[in-house]
């Protein structure tokens, strides 16, 4: 309607997905005439069968080529179902007590219309140069895996690759359940020492980073090298945002272990999007988010108190499952924290960790017995879920589990709250900004994607954290990290002042004392605690000389 010059945003707009989302998670899908028939009147699809035999009749491809008199009884059929499953939803949104959570859904609707309409700039010729580059090393790869085979194959093709690896007298280690044949997956190759594997996952992985990006930018880039994505904020049952038409949202930062890291073209595919002249594009991503609501949550004191001291929650987890903090076994103790968030299990975790089932437990035992209200939490949310068959955030929305799948809970509370504040977030970020020209283009996961002018960076940034860190309905303090992309969004930069690392302020005890005590239950030393303004940023967090010095 936007781009037929009818513009809505000023009114009141309700998306019967968005309304119908929040009572009803678990629908195959949310189309119009679906839920319709499902819900009202199962005659709601007939108009539709009306129309599109007529539309096969006289060979007319689009409604628009449809005459009037022949479509109207499908557009009031559309209309009266619009209204029923307004009339239908309503009174169980005010019976759940929704309506807080429907107002914010709403204004959600609008400000992710302004980020899809304002879009983002990719660089054209940086788009074209990485298809060309990415399509000469498939041939490469190509070249090298058939020399090693013996013979030309087809890479897309299942039973040819089959076909292969039977030749190398290499075997897969799972089965495909429908035809009882050889699988041949990411997991099962990264399973098989043989360059074969790695090629053809390599190959694949290519393939996808062409089509899925560089194709698919420059087919949806409109004549000013601007694409206008679609924002979906009912796509999960989770309620975290999703992306389509391309999907940018996916677009990588991660190392893909069959490729060197110079050999990874998955980690420049946000180099395709550079800020507009006269801008930089700024990230705004909470810190550690997802633990944070879950110490919240657990109401775990020491994981709390960890957060308001601006400890790293990982190596606070690494020291209390490892006995150390550092490099490898921080590693191992984020994979400990999501498990724990995502609802792993034993098998689960022990895989992630590369260890047994023992030793395994061991790690458990000991992180539970330090932190014993996350345990106390984890069960509980289990059995209400076991018992009343339904789990609900503090926004009142909920989940519907079976008692199979009740392990899910804590991570839906989790990841549902996150999205709870990211959409609350948007929402106030988009009202700041109003008399300012800087734009909200999108977000990914806990970040948001600003676009700002450089005469605006050093008044916007600090009004923008300011509202990310306010935590609406947690107790848990948030932290919001600032970084920018002068050139293109692939090379990152820390706006945060080097000596507090973004937090104002400093300490008389040292990081490493802080945690010990911490970790030893020592809150009489915490006590002698003094925090002052940091001796190089004055109290303002983020160095803004870099700006002034860049735009110069």
């Amino acid at each position: 309607l936007y781009q037929e010059g009818i513009d809505l945003s000023n009114e009141d707009i309700l998306d019967t997905v968005v309304l119908f989302r929040l009572i009803k998670e678990d629908e195959m899908n949310y189309g119009l005439k679906r839920l319709a028939v499902k819900y009202l009147d199962a005659s709601y699809g007939n108009a539709e069968k009306e129309l599109k035999s007529y539309m096969r009749r006289y060979k007319l491809k689009t409604y628009d080529a449809v005459p009037a008199e022949i479509i109207l009884p499908y557009v009031e059929k559309d209309l009266e179902a619009t209204e029923g499953l307004y009339k239908y939803c309503m009174p169980l949104i005010e019976e759940r007590k929704l309506e807080e959570l429907l107002y914010l859904e709403k204004a959600v609707t609008k400000a992710l219309f302004k980020s899809e309409v304002c879009g983002i700039k990719i660089d054209r010729d940086h788009v074209e140069k990485q298809q060309q580059e990415i399509s000469d090393v498939i041939d490469e790869k190509h070249t090298e895996l058939y020399k090693i085979v013996g013979y030309v194959f087809d890479t897309d093709k299942l039973e040819e690759i089959r076909n292969a690896f039977k030749g190398l007298g290499l075997k897969s280690s799972q089965i495909t359940p429908k035809t009882n044949k050889e699988a041949w997956t990411k997991q099962v190759l990264q399973q098989i020492d043989h360059p074969v594997a790695t090629l053809l996952e390599q190959i694949r992985n290519l393939k996808k980073t062409k089509t899925a990006y560089y194709d698919n930018f420059l087919e949806y880039a409109g004549s000013d090298d601007v694409i206008h994505c679609s924002f979906h904020q009912a796509g999960t049952k989770s309620a975290r945002l999703s992306c389509s038409a391309p999907n940018i949202q996916q677009a990588t930062r991660r190392r893909n272990p069959f490729f060197t890291e110079e050999e990874d073209v998955g980690q420049k595919v946000r180099g395709a999007f550079i800020p507009r002249p006269g801008c930089f594009l700024a990230g705004l991503d909470w810190s550690q988010v997802e633990v944070r609501i879950f110490a919240d949550y657990a109401q775990e004191k020491s994981l709390v108190d960890a957060f308001k001291y601006g400890l790293d929650i990982h190596a606070m987890t690494a020291l209390v499952a490892f006995g150390d903090s550092t490099g490898y076994h921080r590693d191992k103790a984020k994979e400990i924290v999501f498990g724990l968030l995502f609802g792993l299990g034993l098998e689960g975790l022990a895989a992630r960790l590369g260890n047994t089932r023992e030793n395994t437990q061991a790690i458990m035992d000991r992180f539970f017995t330090r932190f014993p209200n996350a345990r106390v939490f984890m069960r509980e949310v289990q059995r209400v879920c076991q018992n009343r068959g339904w789990i609900k955030n503090r926004w009142g929305r909920r989940r519907y589990l079976p008692r199979d799948k009740s392990y899910q809970g804590v991570s839906f509370l989790i990841q549902s709250t996150a999205a709870e504040l990211m959409k609350t977030a948007i929402v106030d970020v988009n009202t700041i900004l109003q008399p300012f020209k800087t734009n909200l283009l999108l977000t990914v996961h806990d970040e948001i994607i600003l676009e700002v002018p450089y005469e605006e960076g050093s008044t916007v940034i600090p009004l923008v954290v300011a509202e990310m860190e306010k935590a609406p309905k947690l107790n848990v303090p948030l932290k919001c990290d600032v970084s920018w992309f002068p050139e293109r969004w692939s090379e990152k930069r820390s706006l945060e002042c080097i000596q507090c690392g973004g937090l104002g302020i400093e300490t008389n005890l040292s990081k490493e004392k802080l945690m010990r005590s911490l970790y030893e239950n020592d809150y009489a030393f915490l006590q002698t605690l003094q925090e002052y303004p940091c001796s190089v940023c004055k109290g303002k967090r983020f160095d803004f000389s870099v700006l002034a010095y860049e735009n110069a």
